[in-house]
């Protein structure tokens, strides 16, 4: 038998003991349900992804750190769902579970790809994408990597927060970002800024988009401000 016949023998027998094509990328193959089940809020699809996670942790062990920031985003997920629905036990088992696995990814590779993943597959249907940082459990060395790692990967957006750690933004954080990723990308202020000195405050530290429950109240203030 020919070299290259050997070599067409190996890629067949190697297809055939895994569920999916190893010429694909673990992210190419998760985001076809993962993502598009988030963005149509379709659960059954991402219960879906998840398993597509778990097979893929046993066929490829190698990718374990990238499958498992996916695990971290689907707890994400189902905790943001929880807390919507003001179901704090599940919100906090969730919620706790996300943390432990983005740990668990961090630690097994600080360099991982994923971002870039989601910024291709979202740019390619015309999205946006926000990175959301936990600023309350960084220091300022890691909330730097964070801000080169969203930029590297061409995201829209940094945001100081998911609003359920122990506090939001704070200015000298937004100001961090704003170093960190430059004049041209986005940074969200999210978490505490309940007032119109709050959102001052931020706009001058550099965000130039606010996520806050008081949005309405701040315009009245704004409007009775001569």
């Amino acid at each position: 038998m020919s070299k290259l016949g050997l070599l067409c023998l190996l890629v067949v027998a190697a297809a055939a003991q895994s569920s999916y094509d190893p010429r694909l990328s673990i992210h190419t193959i998760v985001r076809e349900d993962v993502f598009a089940g988030f963005m149509a809020n379709d659960n059954d699809r991402m219960a879906r992804g998840e398993k597509t996670v778990d097979q893929l942790l046993l066929e490829r062990p190698e990718a374990k750190a990238p499958l498992t920031a996916w695990k971290g985003s689907i707890a994400m997920k189902r905790a943001v769902d929880a807390y919507d629905a003001k179901r704090a036990a599940v919100f906090e088992t969730e919620y706790r579970k996300a943390q432990a696995y983005y740990a668990e990814a961090t630690k097994l590779d600080p360099n991982d790809g994923g971002v870039l993943a989601v910024v291709a597959a979202s740019h390619s249907r015309g999205a946006l994408v926000k990175v959301i940082f936990e600023t309350a459990l960084l220091n300022d060395e890691q909330k730097t990597a964070a801000c080169d790692l969203s930029k590297d990967a061409g995201a829209d957006f940094v945001k100081t927060s998911t609003g359920f750690s122990t506090h939001g933004a704070t200015v000298a954080d937004v100001e961090l970002m704003r170093r960190a990723v430059g004049p041209a990308m986005g940074v969200k202020a999210s978490g505490g800024v309940r007032s119109l000195d709050d959102l001052q405050a931020m706009v001058a530290a550099g965000a130039n988009r606010i996520g806050t429950s008081a949005g309405v109240q701040i315009i009245m203030r704004r409007m009775e401000t001569p």
